[in-house]
């Protein structure tokens, strides 16, 4: 490239007067330095004859007069511009257009707060700092999304940020049914009849007496391969007379109380899940073409206690929780045979919602109260209404069915704990002696005593003095009025005297 020195010389000189303007800053290799939006001009000692620009997205060239341009930054990036002058030579520069770091760091400190720092690294804005909760978080966001700002999100919001989730699903259930009906069969030589309460049947039963025996023998027994449906309660027979009665009356009370309390730890914005059950086969048949025979696979489905749920911490100690919990248990009804296959129904207590509460609240999720009562009245036509009689030819059945369920979750803002003696479900157990377990009908043997001076310690509470004592749940208590001196002595730590 042929450069005539005179020329050069007047541009450096026109570039050193523009820096010592501050209309532009110029780094020691030369690059001239804008800012997305800022603009400078070049004076060249010579008229212009071509100006490009290698990127045009970067920056923009526009003419001011025959001896100079003006240099605008578009984005961030860097390019060259190259100005030919009328006399040939030309004038190469490089032109890096910077991304403001400091003006977006005060508009974000003046929005969010002092602890925000930005770096520009390779025209990508690197933020980080401090953010007082999960909105400024997010308006943030929109903010450097709306300006069209490429940017690496390193802050963090103060505070904890893990969450530990505690469910209380809790479920009574209450059946009650009362049930009365009569059956009777009586039989002769010249013909036979009987009273079979609606929907109840029964099956006759031959009541004679035993082998040889007469009618007046004590020792009676029924006929072979006859047997009792149990519907019936209570039965009888008149063997003389050929008379066998079926009675059932029915007083059924049930109660079902079902508790579980899951508990899980998960850091904001995370996703826990918590599953304590397993799994029950369910034989598929697949669809079998010609003389084949059919193909029999095996699908699992989940049962148990279930606790699916997403914490996002807000700030302020306030937490927004995605929680899904489910229990599910195995039962009869609604059960399914296939292929000789048993597949047992599940009944399954399922809820999903999004709630917002503070550290240490709890919130009712969900609640159920239903009540349900059912009553079946089958008698004989006619005789079924009659007076007192009308009891053997009617057939009563009255169910009454309650059921409360309440869903209550608790969120707490938690720590992990240090290094702490904390005891574990069955630490203390000790297996019986053959004495405890054969003699005393025991199932554990004498736990050794435990003295609370390790987890004093561990806590930093063995240093605690005053008038009072650590004392252990069976220690020997001594009330307020009587004389410590003369009562009992109980095996507790003294409280040291200061």
């Amino acid at each position: 490239m042929n450069t005539s020195p005179t020329i050069l010389m007047h541009s450096m000189l026109a570039l050193a007067a523009m820096s010592a303007a501050g209309m532009y800053a110029q780094s020691p290799t030369g690059e001239l330095s804008l800012f997305p939006g800022h603009s400078t001009r070049i004076v060249v000692g010579s008229k212009i004859d071509t100006v490009a620009v290698g990127a045009p997205e970067i920056a923009d060239v526009r003419p001011l007069s025959p001896t100079e341009v003006m240099i605008l930054g578009k984005a961030v990036g860097k390019t060259d511009v190259l100005v030919r002058l009328v006399d040939g030579a030309t004038v190469d520069q490089r032109v890096h257009v910077r991304l403001d770091t400091a003006d977006l760091q005060n508009k974000l400190r003046r929005l969010f707060g002092d602890g925000i720092e930005v770096e520009d690294l390779s025209g990508v804005a690197v933020v980080r700092g401090v953010l007082p909760d999960a909105d400024a978080a997010a308006a943030m966001t929109r903010f450097l999304a709306d300006a069209g700002i490429k940017w690496v999100n390193l802050t963090r919001m103060a505070g904890v940020q893990q969450v530990q989730l505690r469910v209380r699903i809790a479920e009574a259930s209450r059946v009650a049914i009362r049930a009365l009906g009569v059956s009777a069969v009586a039989s002769s030589a010249s013909g036979f009849g009987g009273i079979q309460s609606p929907g109840n049947p029964f099956q006759a039963v031959s009541i004679a007496p035993g082998p040889g025996g007469t009618i007046t023998d004590p020792n009676f027994g029924y006929g072979a391969g006859n047997t009792v449906t149990t519907a019936t309660t209570l039965f009888g027979g008149i063997p003389s007379s050929n008379l066998e009665v079926f009675l059932q009356a029915l007083a059924e009370n049930r109660y079902v109380r079902l508790l579980a309390e899951p508990n899980l730890v998960a850091v904001s914005g995370g996703e826990a899940t918590f599953l304590v059950g397993g799994e029950f086969p369910v034989p598929i048949v697949q669809g079998v073409s010609g003389t084949s025979s059919p193909v029999v696979t095996v699908q699992y489905k989940e049962f148990g206690v279930r606790l699916n749920f997403r914490p996002q911490v807000l700030g302020e100690g306030r937490i927004r929780l995605e929680v899904a919990p489910e229990v599910s248990e195995l039962s009869e009804i609604g059960a399914l045979q296939q292929n000789g296959f048993t597949v047992p129904g599940i009944v399954t207590r399922r809820s999903s919602t999004t709630v917002e509460l503070g550290t240490g609240q709890s919130f009712a999720m969900a609640g159920l109260l239903r009540s349900k009562e059912q009553a079946r009245r089958s008698a004989v036509p006619l005789l079924g209404d009659l007076p007192v009689l009308g009891a053997l030819f009617r057939s009563m059945r009255y169910e009454q069915e309650e059921t409360e369920l309440v869903v209550i979750v608790t969120a707490e803002l938690v720590e992990p704990l240090d290094r702490v003696d904390t005891p574990l479900p069955g630490e203390f157990h000790v297996p019986p002696s053959d004495w405890q377990l054969f003699f005393s009908g025991r199932l554990s043997g004498d736990a050794p005593r435990q003295e609370p001076n390790p987890r004093m310690r561990a806590l930093g509470l063995d240093e605690l003095h005053g008038p009072g004592a650590w004392r252990r749940t069976d220690d020997v208590r001594v009330g307020a009025g009587e004389d410590r001196k003369a009562g009992p002595q109980s095996n507790s730590v003294e409280a040291r005297q200061e």
